[in-house]
């Protein structure tokens, strides 16, 4: 599988999934938006090893060292990161409190 393929399996994944979230409670989301921060932090070597290799072969194919800066992960970012998934925990749950809008054609 190639990384357009994979892309496409995950966002495939991710929208099917998307229902099913909707339906969870405001404390069932917040719970898997806490586990999904331990994760990234649990995971941080095995998630720097990775960016790592994908920051080689986009080096290889002529990414622009200030892009490669851009991208490459850190301990730190990747804890900004996990911390960022965490700050949204904090924020009310918007599913349901949508404002009312009209469609101006």
């Amino acid at each position: 599988m190639n990384i357009h393929e994979y892309i496409e399996k995950l966002c495939s994944e991710t929208k099917k999934a998307s229902p099913t979230m909707a339906t969870k409670g405001e404390v069932e989301k917040n719970a898997i938006l806490s586990d999904i921060a331990d994760a990234i932090e649990a995971n941080e070597a095995e998630i720097i090893k990775a960016n790592d290799l994908d920051l080689e072969a986009a080096d290889k194919n002529g990414v622009p060292k200030t892009m490669l800066d851009r991208l490459k992960l850190t301990p730190e970012r990747i804890k900004a990161i996990a911390d960022a998934v965490r700050e949204i925990v904090s924020l009310p749950d918007p599913v349901g409190k949508g404002e009312a809008y009209t469609n101006r054609d």
